[in-house]
C-alpha cells in the first residue's frame, strides 16, 4: 500500500493532458490537481489548496505537469521505493527533492545571477518575519526549484501554515509587495500577454513565483529537516515470468491461440488436478519452477481474454520497462462497487464463514474482510514482485496444512457451491473434486490473494 501522495499540478486542459501523458503509466498512484490562477503559480497548492484537502498519507508533495522534462523519472522511483519499502526509522531524510539546475551555486549566488533584486526581497521578507536571513548565505543548504518535492505530511502541513504567514506579511508590507511586482528577467512568457494578464494582472512576469519556489529551501533548512536530493539511476527493465495456466490439450491449444502471437514471452503451464484449481500453481508448482531470472511472477488463465482486454497486459509490460510504483498488478473484478464480504455473501452464501474460520485458526485479523478500501480481484489473474508471490505461496501452504488437519473447516469447504457452470461436466467434477458438484474450495482460494496483499500493505494496482 502506497504511503505517498504526489499531486501533479496543472492549470488547464492542455497541461492536464500533458500531465497524464507523462505520468499516468509510469506513476500510476499519482493524483492530479488543477491550480487556481495565482501570482505564485504552483506554490498556490501550499498557500491555498492543501488546507482544503484531507490526505492521511505519510508523505505529501507536488510535481508539475512537465516535471519529467526537468528530472529523470528514476529519481522519483528511487524515492518511492525507499519510502514504500522501508520502515520509518530506516529513512535518513524528511524531504525528498528532485531538481536543481545549478548544483554548484548557493541560493544567494543563484538568485543574484538569475533574478537581480530577488535576494534583497527574500532577505527583507525574512527580517520582517523575525526569521534568520543570514541562512540565505549558507552553502550547506540543499537548493531545489519548481516545487518539485515531497515531505513527511507533518512537515508539508507546517510549511503550508508558514506560507500563510509569509503571504500575510507581504500583504501588510507595501515595500515587499512593490518589490515582488517588479519585472523579473524571465523571458519565456513574454509572447503570452493574455496569460501574463490573467495570472499577474501585469504585462510581464513579476518576481512572485521566483521567490515562492525558493521559500521551501529556506524553510526546511532553517528547521533542520533532513533534505535529500534523490539520485538519478539507470532504469533496469524488470523481467516478468507470466504463466498462462491450462488443464488439458484443448485448453492448451486455446491458450496458444489467445496469447502466443501478441505475447511471445509468455510461458504455458499445465495444472495438476486440484481442489483449488488455478491456485495449485502457487500451492504446489511455483516452488518447482526455474524463476530466478524473473523480477515479477504472475498467472492468467487460458481464457483470461474473455474477462479483461489485452490492453491491460500491454500496459503492464510498458510499466515494467520503466518504473513500476506498485507491488501487485491485478486485472479482473466484475463487481467493483461491492466490498469483499458483500460479494462473497451474495455470490457464494456461507463462504464468508469459511473464510473467518480459516483466518481465525491462522491467527489472522478478520476485520479487513469488511474493508471498503481493499482492492478486490478474482480468478488468480494477478502479477506480483517475485518475493511477494513466493511469500504468498508459503502462506497458502500453511493454510492448506491447516485445512488438512482441521476436519470442521475441511467439511465446510466440501459443501456444494452455488456455481452452476460445471453442473453438466460430471466427469470433470469427479476427476478434480471426487464429488458430483463444485465445492467451495476454489472460491475461497481465489480470494485469498486479496486478503494477503491488503493485510501485508502491498501496493495493488488494478490495470
Amino acid at each position: 500500500m502506497s504511503r505517498v501522495s504526489v499531486y501533479v499540478l496543472y492549470h488547464d486542459e492542455t497541461s492536464h493532458e500533458k500531465a497524464r501523458r507523462h505520468c499516468e503509466d509510469m506513476f500510476t498512484s499519482f493524483l492530479y490537481h488543477k491550480l487556481s490562477d495565482s501570482c505564485v503559480l504552483e506554490s498556490s497548492f501550499y498557500l491555498n489548496d492543501l488546507k482544503l484537502i484531507e490526505d492521511n498519507h505519510d508523505w505529501i508533495g507536488t510535481i508539475t505537469y512537465h516535471a519529467l522534462e526537468k528530472f529523470h523519472p528514476s529519481k522519483m522511483q528511487d524515492f518511492l521505493r525507499k519510502v514504500n519499502h522501508s520502515e520509518e526509522e530506516e529513512l535518513d531524510f524528511d524531504v525528498a527533492v528532485f531538481f536543481n539546475p545549478f548544483p554548484t551555486e548557493s541560493l544567494r549566488y543563484q538568485m543574484r545571477s538569475c533574478h537581480p533584486g530577488l535576494y534583497e526581497i527574500f532577505r527583507d521578507l525574512l527580517v520582517a518575519m523575525g526569521e534568520d536571513a543570514t541562512l540565505l548565505d549558507h552553502r550547506k543548504m540543499t537548493v531545489f526549484y519548481s516545487n518539485l518535492w515531497v515531505a513527511r505530511k507533518d512537515i508539508t502541513r507546517a510549511y503550508s501554515e508558514w506560507l500563510q504567514k509569509v503571504w500575510a506579511t507581504i500583504e501588510a508590507t507595501p515595500t515587499l509587495k512593490a518589490g515582488l511586482q517588479q519585472q523579473s528577467t524571465y523571458p519565456q512568457w513574454d509572447d503570452r500577454p493574455e496569460l501574463l494578464q490573467r495570472l499577474f494582472e501585469l504585462p510581464y512576469m513579476p518576481q512572485y513565483p521566483f521567490l515562492f519556489e525558493r521559500l521551501p529551501c529556506y524553510f526546511f533548512y532553517s528547521r533542520n529537516f533532513r533534505v535529500r536530493m534523490m539520485e538519478e539511476k539507470q532504469i533496469k527493465e524488470e523481467t516478468l515470468g507470466m504463466y498462462v495456466l491450462y488443464h488439458d490439450d484443448n485448453s492448451h491449444a486455446r491458450a496458444l491461440l489467445n496469447y502466443s502471437r501478441n505475447f511471445p514471452s509468455f510461458l504455458y503451464h499445465r495444472l495438476s488436478d486440484s481442489h483449488v484449481l488455478e491456485n495449485s500453481f502457487y500451492l504446489n508448482d511455483i516452488k518447482k519452477l526455474e524463476i530466478d531470472s524473473y523480477d515479477w511472477i504472475g498467472t492468467i488463465t487460458y481464457r483470461a481474454n474473455e474477462k479483461f482486454p489485452d490492453t491491460s497486459l500491454y500496459r503492464l509490460q510498458k510499466l515494467l520497462h520503466c518504473c513500476p510504483d506498485f507491488d501487485v498488478a491485478v486485472f479482473f473484478n466484475p463487481f467493483p462497487t461491492e466490498s469483499f464480504r458483500d460479494q462473497m455473501v451474495r455470490c457464494h452464501p456461507g463462504i464468508d464463514k469459511i473464510f473467518v474460520a480459516i483466518l481465525q485458526a491462522m491467527g489472522e485479523d478478520t476485520a479487513p474482510l469488511d474493508s471498503k478500501t481493499m482492492t478486490v480481484f478474482y480468478a488468480n489473474l494477478w502479477v506480483a514482485r517475485k518475493e511477494i508471490a513466493l511469500a504468498y505461496s508459503e502462506w497458502i501452504n500453511k493454510i492448506w496444512e491447516l485445512i488438512e488437519t482441521t476436519p470442521s473447516i475441511k467439511t465446510m469447504l466440501q459443501q456444494p457451491s452455488t456455481y452452476p457452470h460445471w453442473d453438466r461436466k460430471a466427469g470433470l467434477l469427479q476427476r478434480i473434486f471426487n464429488l458430483p458438484y463444485m465445492p467451495q474450495y476454489p472460491f475461497v482460494f481465489e480470494r485469498l490473494p486479496c486478503y494477503f496483499f491488503y493485510t501485508r500493505n502491498y501496493s495493488v494496482k488494478m490495470m
